[in-house]
């Protein structure tokens, strides 16, 4: 933890009551269910180059990320991969396929397989932020509308970020990818190595395994139509409809309000764009 010359800690280190309690009941839930400790993952999202916006400062002061997540509506937080899918093919039916399938990965890493305490890296101007997941996936209807879905981010060196010429393999070639949110898990201990003296790293080890990764497509526009069918069928029996979340940018409990704005971000550490588009 910083603290001040008043000696007051970093407001970008907080951690609410709010996200302590969602930690706990996390942690709670995984032993309960007999699970072992979720395996540390590492993630970049862009956020220098979002529609012109570079909401990266933003991010540092507000202790977050965020997609724009512009035309997505009624998705649940905590929902499964097939229920991503179905909200991305629902929502975005107006775009191609390889659009459509880019939204889908970002979506489903962002609110499914990102989780609390994986480590997030930021990039602005040749530096690199790094910071620890906090609490579950949320919504807020941003003022600018380009930050709608975030996720709470406890910041480790927003004060002294390191130089991007410093990291080292394979974190410079995974930076080259084009998605807005990268998987740098393969990355894990070179960026552990880079948590400031006196934050508390966890365990190199507990990056590995990793699980299998899912193949992220969908389904052919044959099994499409039968699915539609299927529903009108099922609606005729009296079967009730799909309930759809609130098309607001009022948050509901279990799904997410309809925000309005751009892209998620752009350019990263090392150099390279994504294709635009207006998520």
């Amino acid at each position: 933890m910083e603290f001040d010359e008043a000696g007051a800690a970093s407001q970008r280190q907080r951690l609410t009551a709010k996200l302590l309690q969602d930690l706990l009941d996390a942690d709670a839930e995984r032993q309960r269910a007999g699970a072992p400790p979720a395996a540390r993952r590492a993630w970049m999202v862009r956020g220098s180059d979002v529609e012109g916006h570079d909401l990266v400062p933003e991010w540092l002061e507000g202790g977050f990320v965020s997609l724009s997540a512009s035309q997505l509506a009624g998705i649940d937080m905590r929902a499964l991969y097939e229920e991503i899918q179905r909200a991305v093919e629902r929502d975005y039916a107006h775009k191609s396929y390889a659009y459509r399938s880019q939204r889908l990965e970002e979506f489903d890493r962002f609110v499914r397989q990102m989780q609390p305490m994986d480590l997030v890296l930021v990039s602005r101007h040749g530096k690199v932020y790094l910071g620890r997941l906090l609490g579950v996936p949320y919504f807020e209807q941003s003022e600018s509308g380009l930050s709608n879905l975030r996720r709470y981010v406890a910041w480790l060196n927003a004060d002294d970020p390191t130089d991007a010429s410093d990291l080292r393999a394979p974190v410079p070639a995974l930076l080259q990818s084009q998605a807005y949110v990268v998987d740098l898990t393969e990355a894990y201990p070179a960026l552990a190595a880079l948590v400031p003296d006196g934050q508390a790293a966890e365990p190199v080890a507990a990056a590995v395994p990793l699980a299998p990764q899912r193949l992220l497509a969908f389904a052919p526009v044959t099994a499409g139509v039968r699915g539609w069918a299927a529903d009108r069928g099922g609606r005729a029996g009296g079967v009730p409809g799909r309930v759809r979340g609130p098309r607001c940018g009022v948050a509901g409990r279990r799904g997410v309000g309809r925000g309005g704005g751009g892209p998620g971000a752009r350019a990263g550490a090392g150099g390279g764009r994504a294709a635009g588009y207006v998520g």
